[in-house]
């Protein structure tokens, strides 16, 4: 609302600051810098928003607000803090994501395809943690590999007690620390903060509701619990993170297909015109096969004009992946021949989700496809029933 007038000054590289004072963050004198860094981001902020008040006017919601009520002091902003995730920016910037913990010291970044084709991925380490080894004389590459697949420093013991205490990455931190960090800049930021909860593979409900818990008592306006392998695909993963949670059971969001259909080859010897005796070899070709679906799941509608009428798309997601499953759509008044096409569209494409594949592919394969008939739209010209599926 622009009558309220509200910023986000927040502050990022929290991680990379106690590495750099020499402070573990699971510890009190963590915790205390935490709050001692939000404070003066949160005092200066508030002080300068005074000024501009007394320069250009309050907000124009200040009259009644706990600013002039409770406050009595003029306001330019009626919040100006805020503890952002700063991920994309962070990644610019090269320091460590808003308040959290690194996640690892050394690490693969899931971002370019065709790794799997032979190119290696790059390890990224930490620049701190890199000087400081290099200092120590402790550092080698098969190291920064090693602590890549582990993500953590806590079983090396060719490196120094001291530095293993300073340099903690998510997962070494127990999840009471995570909150209490959160509370500490709470304390003094005039936005919510939902930080990230980290939790190891093998946490229950009962874990996460101790959390939640203390999160409530401690005036924690959310949080984010993740749970390490729950997902399929991790922006940030270590080498060994797919190996170890690949397992049934992990909670993770992958679309579960049947196993392909096995042939064995198919060797025929026939006799041509010419009476010579071929032998041929067929190769086998897996297929597969789709999923069964639950008997309830939710679904999203979406309504899209074509050339043939207004259609009503629905996108059912399965709820135990969260993914897209199936895709039904209605013409309103399409005719019996456009209504069979979007019929044979849909039934296409829910064959295709429920056998594992993309909705992105489906529309990237439909969008553009035009026809004789074309409508103007908000989102473009509409050419044909697959392109407003596409667009839909």
């Amino acid at each position: 609302c622009k009558s309220n007038r509200k910023i986000g000054i927040g502050i990022m590289g929290f991680a990379d600051a106690l590495f750099k004072l020499g402070v573990k963050y699971n510890s009190e004198e963590g915790v205390a810098w935490g709050e001692r860094f939000m404070k003066f981001v949160n005092d200066e902020a508030h002080n300068y928003s005074e000024k501009l008040a007394g320069e250009r006017g309050s907000f124009p919601n200040w009259a009644n607000s706990l600013w002039d009520t409770k406050y009595s002091r003029p306001m330019r902003n009626s919040a100006v803090t805020t503890v952002a995730p700063t991920g994309t920016i962070s990644i610019i910037a090269d320091c460590s994501g808003g308040i959290e913990p690194m996640f690892s010291l050394a690490f693969f970044r899931n971002v370019l395809k065709g790794q799997d084709e032979g190119k290696a991925p790059m390890i990224e380490v930490n620049d701190t943690f890199e000087q400081v080894a290099r200092e120590r004389g402790f550092w080698s590459e098969g190291m920064m590999e090693r602590i890549a697949r582990d993500g953590t420093l806590a079983h090396f013991d060719d490196i120094p007690e001291d530095v293993k205490d300073v340099f903690v990455c998510a997962h070494d931190i127990e999840p009471e620390w995570h909150v209490r960090m959160q509370a500490a800049f709470q304390a003094h930021c005039d936005s919510s903060i939902s930080k990230t909860i980290n939790f190891h593979h093998d946490a229950d409900p009962a874990d996460v509701d101790k959390i939640y818990r203390m999160a409530f008592e401690l005036g924690c306006k959310g949080v984010t619990v993740y749970r390490d392998g729950c997902r399929s695909s991790q922006p940030m993963a270590l080498a060994d993170s797919e190996k170890k949670h690949s397992g049934k059971g992990n909670g993770s969001a992958v679309v579960e297909v049947e196993e392909p259909v096995k042939e064995e080859r198919k060797v025929t010897t026939e006799t041509n015109l010419f009476g010579e005796r071929i032998t041929k070899v067929e190769q086998p070709r897996p297929t597969l096969e789709p999923r069964e679906l639950p008997p309830i799941t939710s679904a999203i509608r979406v309504r899209q004009q074509t050339p043939f009428g207004n259609m009503h798309i629905q996108i059912t997601v399965d709820p135990r992946t969260e993914c897209e499953c199936e895709v039904f759509a209605q013409l309103g008044k399409g005719g019996d021949v456009a209504t069979s096409d979007l019929e044979a569209i849909c039934r296409l494409i829910s064959l295709w989700l429920r056998a594992g594949g993309s909705l992105i592919h489906v529309t990237k394969q439909l969008s553009g496809i035009g026809s004789s008939l074309q409508i103007p739209t908000r989102h473009g010209r509409i050419g044909s029933l697959g392109d407003g599926i596409a667009k839909g």
